[in-house]
């Protein structure tokens, strides 16, 4: 059987007019209705009625319009995963680099997921992920050092990136959730019964040294800006080589720390009796995990594209 004429019988089932259908086709009419009798024939079924002035489904045609038309999706599937894969063959695979979130992100689970699918229907690219040290994702962009990057962000996007960037990026928001507020527990904050953005305004904020990209400190800034305040930052021991030493450094009773919900279960964190945490009740204080590329840079636009739809269906 001829895929070809399969696809001819979809358009026909389709418009359910054959002059239309030959149209779309590029093929005459005389040729169109001659390998529809040959499809008919070969199937030993009535796949169309004609009448003097249109044609329409017969129920066997119905039936088979449903049922080849999966068989020319899983066709066109098939085909184009072969191709990716005697591409590698001869080329070697493609590469894209990612760069992801330090710790507590769940924004990382939901790359990984999507990767997994990406990797099925794009067999002839290997996606790398890595951790952002040092460098802002921008820097990282700009320079190729990374084809895509995940940033955190509290308000608009827009106001988060220098407006030379706005027509130049595309993002995919990955997910929002609070940010985390920890403390010791002889701290004031303790005893409130809800925390706001303005009980923050005079807390030393503990952030990692400023000469290093972090992520919870741009976030923070945005969030305080957005309200007319400046946070207080206070630097803590920041390593390079082990990022988590970040997060095990001492709190004073007027300290606090912010992270990502995802670290509210990280041991780093939940295995101290020190500290404790509380989610915000605060709107301000929401952060958007987004993918970003550059839109000049094809195959991170198209990763990027699949990550929306893949993280759309699972929201759904």
């Amino acid at each position: 059987m001829n895929i070809e004429t399969l696809r001819e019988f979809q358009v026909i089932a389709m418009t359910q007019n054959i002059s239309k259908a030959a149209r779309e086709l590029h093929v005459t009419q005389s040729c169109l209705s001659k390998h529809m009798a040959e499809l008919e024939a070969e199937t030993k079924l009535e796949l169309l009625k004609h009448d003097a002035k249109k044609i329409s489904l017969a129920p066997a045609g119905k039936l088979f319009a449903r049922q080849t038309a999966s068989i020319l999706a899983a066709w066109d599937d098939c085909l184009l995963k072969c191709k990716a894969l005697q591409d590698v063959a001869q080329n070697g695979p493609g590469k894209l680099s990612v760069a992801m979130f330090l710790n507590g992100n769940t924004a990382n689970t939901r790359l990984f997921l999507s990767n997994r699918e990406y990797r099925e229907s794009h067999p002839n690219i290997e996606v790398s992920f890595a951790k952002l040290v040092g460098r802002s994702p921008l820097e990282a962009l700009d320079s190729g050092e990374f084809d895509a990057v995940v940033d955190l962000v509290c308000g608009r996007l827009e106001d988060h990136f220098p407006e030379k960037y706005h027509d130049r990026l595309i993002a995919v928001p990955l997910e929002t959730s609070p940010l985390v507020i920890w403390f010791r527990r002889d701290n004031r904050l303790g005893s409130k019964d809800k925390i706001v953005l303005e009980n923050l305004e005079h807390a030393n904020i503990m952030t990692s040294v400023t000469n290093v990209y972090d992520y919870i400190r741009q976030a923070t800034k945005d969030a305080f800006s957005m309200a007319g305040m400046i946070p207080y930052f206070m630097p803590v021991h920041f390593d390079e080589d082990s990022p988590s030493s970040y997060f095990m450094t001492d709190f004073d009773a007027y300290s606090i720390m912010f992270t990502t919900e995802g670290m509210v279960s990280d041991s780093i964190f939940s295995s101290r009796d020190d500290i404790v945490y509380r989610i915000p009740d605060d709107p301000r204080l929401q952060a958007t995990s987004y993918l970003l590329a550059l839109k000049e840079n094809e195959p991170a636009k198209d990763f990027c594209e699949f990550v929306r739809k893949a993280n759309e269906g699972y929201k759904g």
